[in-house]
């Protein structure tokens, strides 16, 4: 965008009361003109005529046309002072000035006057100087090309002018910040200090800017007050979803992820929520202290672009007044089964004051290890009944379980490990293993008829000996939680509490499939409740919870080690997995996919130089499952042809891979790719609708979400088609996509029979189902399937019940950007900790060193290495134990940490080291026995040792 600069200078002489700073200014459209203005004094109002020239296109009216900044500030409704607030405006109020500082002007009128006003006077000491001033007056009418607003009579005042009175109630603000830009990962804190008459409303706008994107939304920023995250309950002018298209919304804020926009600032032609984009109003009642403490944290958390920044403008506190979107009433769809105790949670409590200091992996990694496999810690733990609860107890260390249900708003607690009402029984079992102990819960509904029932299993401690916190693998940095795993999808992937103490360590390891897809974390004081408020019992049936406590003397790898032990998850990962797009040929392709693959000799030279021997393709076109069998056959005759072509060829691979994601299926709007019949109708039973009743969009009119069940025509038509492909040849196999879900985790029209929303009273408002509880039959079908007779198969996303971790697939995440992963953490606790490379912006050799900080090993998603690099040696390999920079798989150990590694049994062994700066093998060693110690930089080396 070209932006003109005025500089305007007025001389320090001129004392009159009223000083014309300008001449008549025309702005085009998406155009800023900026004007320096010094006059020896501060002046105490600034007043100018606006109105918005179309050229005739618009004569009566108004519309949105002007953002004036003064110093980096915005003008605000609060300094304006000649109009009121708003004014009535097709059959609605409309104000002059909205949140986001954008100027309400009057169409230019060619005929009788128009009845909007064109002058602006606003009162600005409090933002001018006494030096040099800097006026920015920007256009963002951007509904024609050639339209320009037109300025006038702009001038700078030492008193209000005749007839700038108004009665409206002044609007307050408390100004925090003008401009603010958060680089990759920074934070800002903003200190409140005074605010005198309380104003508890913050309000700003905000953006991201990648130089890349101008469209659509991402999860960009954390807000904390007094150390405590905003949420969701306390957006207060629009509506909790953005909508991104009619059938394609998704959460302004997850937890306690705030999603931005991409648009530039007033940029907002054709979209639904216009410059609500932007705008942002939270209430902060109950999070300030409203003394000198007060401080607002800002914290960048889009990674996905290196040099992107998280934009934020105009941040200050107000009082109620501001504007509400037209969707600011939008069903919010969420259950209050424990509202309060959420409320508790998400305001100031004793465990916001909580802090930690766990060392990160990259500090870690550091420091030498002294590693011998097989020394886990063990565990020990005595249970005894203490204050109506269970305390869990290993030397000093305790934790203390009272367990309450709840049932229509009235609250029992378990007792002797019974309880009985007219309506629930419930039965405790403790067992105890080598590894902990085993509580579960079996609950039956004595009813006949649907029996919602809150959980609620509160954990106290003592917050003192509390040293280190975790959930799903990430460490929080204060006993601060409040999830719902109703909009968030990390925490039933890796379903897992840490606590650490001086002398043990506890965790708490959800077992069951539905807690383990439906529960919820708070904390409150020193208190972490472990909650289940979207949960029911058909009649007259009955469903067992469950869940593990280890309890040991050791730190969080410890405890991940010891679980993937119990539950056996050691994974043979056979080879190197690689996308392979044998047609792609284009200078665009060039780093993702190399040359096309035509030759014997070039298919022999490719699979040679990048080590993939678990090469994986998608069709072409892509389908993902439930396409009709003629199209998915079509699609796959030239990847059919490659295979053939790399066989002949004679390439080492030891597997085939098609691609299948079968929560999706590829469409043509409202046809089937053949244009023929109606995919809706014939999948009439399959297709996932939103809350409102509209089918989910991956990718509005292509791609759309379906739930695959045994018995409906979605599943049927993916083992139709799956079928001959794995029939072809032994060597084929699958890779499953997205393989408990896509991205809409929740079936609004369907029923899992466990999963309902409730009301304060605890009542059932609707039901619904969860994608892994509801395809978990066809899921274990279909992997059965495609792993029998020791097929191979490979699968993006983690497990989300316990069956489907019991499945002989190969898992891996999908990271977008070298950053604290959700993902990652869930790779740690699968049965094969492994990740692609990033699809963009990093090599895989930085990948490489950067996942091993986790103890996670790296295959291939766009871009690979070539040469003698370490994954041409790293596979197949099954992971045993992780440690931060350690990857330990029985006859192979890949490290980036230096240290002292010892691998019992052995007699010799090999030393591959790898440097920078691409990684490719730079020295070797033979060793004798079965220790070799290592100095290793963790930034430029590791080193592959491997039993000869």
């Amino acid at each position: 965008m070209k932006i003109t600069r005025i500089a305007i200078l007025i001389s320090a002489i001129i004392l009159t009361l009223q000083s014309a700073a300008a001449d008549a200014l025309s702005i085009p459209c998406g155009s800023k003109k900026s004007i320096v203005y010094s006059a020896g004094k501060a002046p105490r109002y600034l007043a100018f005529d606006a109105v918005i020239n179309t050229h005739g296109k618009y004569t009566s009216g108004g519309a949105y046309g002007l953002a004036v900044r003064l110093n980096g500030h915005a003008l605000l409704a609060s300094e304006l002072v000649n109009k009121p607030f708003s004014i009535n405006y097709n059959k609605g109020k409309l104000n002059y000035i909205d949140d986001g500082g954008r100027l309400f002007l009057p169409y230019l009128s060619t005929g009788q006057a128009n009845r909007i006003s064109q002058t602006f006077v606003f009162k600005v000491e409090n933002l001018a100087r006494a030096a040099e001033n800097t006026l920015e007056i920007s256009n963002i009418y951007n509904f024609y090309a050639d339209s320009q607003v037109e300025i006038s009579a702009l001038r700078w005042l030492d008193s209000r002018p005749e007839g700038s009175q108004i009665t409206a109630p002044q609007i307050k603000n408390r100004r925090l910040a003008g401009v603010i830009s958060i680089p990759l990962g920074g934070k800002k804190s903003i200190p409140v200090s005074e605010n005198p008459d309380r104003l508890s409303y913050l309000i700003f706008s905000g953006r991201i800017e990648t130089n890349q994107w101008r469209s659509g939304a991402q999860p960009a920023l954390i807000i904390r007050v007094n150390g405590q995250s905003v949420r969701a309950m306390r957006l207060k002018n629009k509506s909790p979803y953005f909508h991104f298209r009619t059938d394609s919304n998704m959460e302004w804020v997850s937890g306690d992820r705030i999603n931005l926009g991409y648009y530039p600032l007033h940029q907002v032609k054709k979209t639904i929520d216009g410059h609500f984009i932007h705008d942002f109003v939270f209430d902060l009642s109950g999070l300030l202290k409203n003394d000198s403490s007060d401080v607002i944290e800002l914290e960048n958390i889009f990674a996905a672009f290196p040099g992107s920044t998280v934009e934020l403008f105009d941040l200050r506190l107000s009082d109620g007044n501001f504007l509400r979107s037209r969707h600011s009433s939008e069903t919010v769809l969420n259950s209050y089964g424990v509202h309060q105790l959420r409320q508790r949670a998400e305001s100031l409590h004793r465990g916001v004051n909580k802090k930690f200091d766990t060392p990160t992996e990259s500090t870690l990694i550091q420091t030498p290890i002294v590693f011998t496999p097989g020394q886990l810690p063990r565990c020990k733990i005595s249970i005894s009944e203490q204050d109506g609860g269970l305390e869990f107890r290993n030397n000093s260390e305790k934790l203390l379980l009272t367990t309450q249900y709840q049932l229509c708003g009235k609250t029992f607690t378990l007792q002797n490990n019974q309880l009985q009402t007219p309506e629930l029984k419930v039965s405790r079992q403790i067992r105890f293993t080598a590894y902990g102990a085993i509580i579960s819960d079996t609950l039956t509904n004595r009813t006949n008829k649907d029996l919602p029932v809150v959980m609620l299993h509160s954990f106290k401690l003592d917050l003192e000996r509390l040293q280190s916190f975790r959930v799903a693998g990430e460490a929080l940095p204060t006993f601060n939680l409040s999830t719902n795993n109703l909009t968030e999808r990390k925490y039933s992937q890796t379903p897992l509490i840490f606590l650490q103490m001086p002398e043990n360590s506890f965790g708490i390891y959800i077992t069951d499939d539905v807690l383990r897809n439906q529960y919820s974390l708070l904390t409150v004081d020193e208190t972490l409740h472990l909650t289940d408020d979207i949960f029911y019992l058909p009649p007259q049936k009955s469903y067992t919870t469950s869940f593990r406590i280890y309890s040991f003397p050791g730190n969080y790898y410890d405890c991940l080690n010891l679980l993937r032990k119990e539950f056996d998850l050691h994974q043979l990962i056979p080879g190197l997995f690689g996308f392979v797009y044998q047609e792609k040929n284009s200078p665009y392709y060039e780093r993702y996919y190399r040359q096309k693959l035509n030759t014997p000799e070039k298919i022999r030279e490719f699979f040679a130089a990048s080590g993939i021997t678990i090469p994986a393709a998608t069709g072409n076109p892509m389908l993902y499952g439930s396409e009709k069998s003629v199209e998915w056959q079509k699609a796959y005759s030239v990847w059919e042809q490659f295979q053939t072509d790399i066989r002949s060829a004679k390439a080492p691979v030891k597997a085939f891979l098609h691609y299948c994601d079968v929560h999706l299926v590829a469409v043509k709007g409202d046809k089937d790719l053949d244009g023929q019949s109606l995919w809706q109708e014939r999948l009439h039973d399959s297709v996932m609708l939103n809350a409102n009743g509209h089918p989910v969009p991956y990718s509005s009119g292509k791609l759309y979400h379906v739930v695959p069940t045994l018995e409906n025509s979605s599943g049927r038509q993916i083992k139709a088609n799956l079928q001959p492909v794995l029939a072809r040849h032994p060597a084929n196999g699958i890779f499953f996509d997205e393989f408990n879900h896509s991205r809409a985790r929740i079936a609004w029209n369907m029923s899992d029979n466990y999963s309902a929303l409730l009301d304060k009273n605890g009542n059932i408002t609707r039901k619904f189902a969860i994608v892994p509880l509801k395809a978990q039959p066809f899921l274990l079908d279909i992997a059965r399937t495609a792993t029998a007779n020791g097929r191979i198969a490979y699968a993006n996303q983690f497990d989300c019940t316990l069956q489907l971790m019991q499945l002989p697939l190969v898992h891996f995440a999908e990271p977008v950007a070298h950053e604290e992963s959700y993902l990652i953490r869930a790779a740690q606790c699968s049965r094969s900790p492994l990740t692609l490379s990033c699809k963009r912006n990093t090599a895989v050799w930085s990948d490489i060193k950067y996942f091993l900080q986790y103890g996670v090993a790296v295959c291939y998603y766009a871009s690979r290495s070539y040469g003698d690099h370490v994954l041409q040696k790293l596979y197949p390999l099954t992971v045993y134990e992780v440690q931060p920079g350690v990857i330990y798989g029985g006859n192979k150990l890949l490290t980036g940490r230096s240290g002292t590694y010892t691998l019992p049994g052995a007699e010799k062994l090999t030393v591959y080291i790898y440097r920078d700066p691409d990684g490719m093998s730079a020295e070797t060693r033979q060793i004798t026995g079965n220790t070799v110690d290592l100095q290793l930089d963790p930034a430029t080396e590791v080193a592959l040792i491997v039993v000869r």
